[in-house]
């Protein structure tokens, strides 16, 4: 008896092929805009940091300047991780991210709302996150997110 596991047989890896779950075109780029969104976020917490030389201080252990940062900056550093994790959902076909990602869209077209009435429109942004609701709640998108039971019972 070996104590190495046999080579799967071709109609295992065919089995294994059909559970595979299938990921639309449309899906795939969801997820990269939202992806693209998240690097736009760090791009733009990290122009502020060495626009204003903060990374050395930072590595000296200076962290009297994390207080004082704009809470532009601290909203983009947190939307750049909320969107990495939204991706992930996305991406793993899971419920949880879909809901996810559909609260980190209100918040962000409620952030480009407010940008817009003071005066400092995020057009993209806004158009971005318009095409993504849309895309997602679309009931093709949706039936890839299994409902939990719980969920499922409400209805």
């Amino acid at each position: 008896m070996s104590i190495y596991p046999l080579p799967p047989t071709a109609q295992e890896i065919d089995a294994a092929m059909k559970k595979r779950p299938v990921r639309p075109f449309g899906l795939k780029a969801a997820v990269l805009l939202v992806l693209l969104q998240a690097v736009a976020n760090a791009v733009v917490s990290y122009s502020y940091f060495t626009e204003h030389d903060l990374p050395p201080r930072l590595l000296a252990g200076d962290l009297s300047v994390l207080p004082h940062l704009p809470a532009g900056v601290i909203i983009a550093m947190l939307m750049t991780v909320l969107r990495v994790v939204a991706a992930f959902g996305l991406w793993r076909l899971q419920r949880w991210g879909w809901v996810f990602n559909m609260v980190v869209l209100c918040y962000s077209m409620a952030y480009d709302v407010a940008a817009f009435v003071q005066g400092q429109p995020h057009y993209i942004a806004m158009l971005l996150n318009v095409i993504l609701v849309f895309y997602l709640n679309l009931q093709e998108v949706q039936a890839l997110f299994p409902q939990t039971e719980r969920a499922a019972r409400h209805e």
